[in-house]
């Protein structure tokens, strides 16, 4: 640290798992950190519009119904009480997606640019079970 110069930390992490780390760590630090700023999860639409645009931005090519799946995927996570209202979340499902894709590519053996930069129902529904599977298993 500079002498004279203000310091500033901004422990970030979910609510819960935040007051138990200062529950059961240095009984003093709780009073080192007097504001807690604590920020909404995202609502279901606000997600489908995070996940269309990530898809969007890696894939411009995608498929209409591709991009309807990704939605109704989102919907059964939701109903299931498999989804969390954050963006990696998102992340973490539009990642399966890509790996279904790079599957699917190299199975139909097409590596042209178009084929590459277009996400499928195929690759959708590919994606979800991978992370629907591992979610309900490790229930």
């Amino acid at each position: 640290l500079v002498t004279g110069v203000q310091t500033c930390a901004l422990p970030i992490c979910y609510t819960n798992e935040m007051k138990h780390f200062f529950d059961v760590s240095n009984p003093g630090l709780r009073s080192r950190f007097t504001n807690w700023v604590e920020f909404d999860d995202y609502s279901i639409p606000e997600l489908k519009k995070i996940q269309r645009k990530n898809i969007l931005s890696q894939y411009p090519n995608t498929e209409e119904g591709a991009l309807i799946l990704a939605d109704k995927a989102i919907d059964v996570f939701d109903r299931d009480g498999l989804i969390s209202g954050n963006a990696r979340f998102i992340r973490n499902l539009v990642q399966e997606y890509s790996f279904a894709n790079s599957v699917r590519v190299r199975n139909e053996g097409e590596l042209s640019q178009v084929a590459i930069s277009t996400l499928t129902t195929k690759d959708i529904n590919g994606g979800y079970k991978v992370l629907y599977k591992g979610l309900i298993n490790s229930k």
